[in-house]
């Protein structure tokens, strides 16, 4: 399992919009679709934090994510991913390295996003949260009994 981040490209938005939700000048772009608490760009950075947090530790990363969502869920701001990651002992400088390594120089693509751009369209879920099982978007109900009966479907001898 590798988590991906739905975002989408709005580089013809109106500057306002780019500069609240998106980065890389409108290349990816997410949006609080209430509009109450954060800001598109906000939710990449704390996707990149997680998605570096993963290829740091996997195993780590679900206990941020436990801890993350317990204790930032109105306040999902980088105040406090950093203090999750001073519970968890996870390097916060590590992950803002990665979440930084993963823009280009010129600021023009970033390699994470990118990349799960790319899954998104070979894909196709077309709806979040999606489960992709062998390379095919899961089509069923999203809950664990029929998740773990597909994955054993994918098996030889299930």
């Amino acid at each position: 399992m590798t988590p991906r981040y739905f975002t989408w490209a709005c580089t013809t938005c109106d500057q306002p919009i780019i500069d609240e939700d998106c980065v890389n000048d409108g290349k990816y772009c997410a949006i609080d679709e209430d509009r109450l608490m954060y800001s598109g760009s906000e939710i990449i950075k704390e996707n990149l934090r997680q998605k570096c947090i993963w290829m740091a530790d996997p195993e780590i990363w679900w206990d941020y994510m436990e801890r993350a969502h317990a204790a930032c869920y109105t306040d999902f701001t980088e105040d406090c991913s950093k203090a999750v990651h001073q519970d968890l002992k996870i390097s916060w400088d590590k992950t803002l390295k990665c979440v930084a390594d993963s823009f280009t120089d010129n600021n023009t693509d970033n390699k994470l996003l990118g990349a799960d751009a790319i899954e998104w369209v070979l894909r196709g879920p077309h709806f979040v949260p999606a489960v992709v099982i062998n390379n095919i978007t899961y089509r069923g109900t999203l809950d664990p009994e029929n998740v773990f009966n597909a994955i054993c479907q994918g098996y030889k001898d299930p």
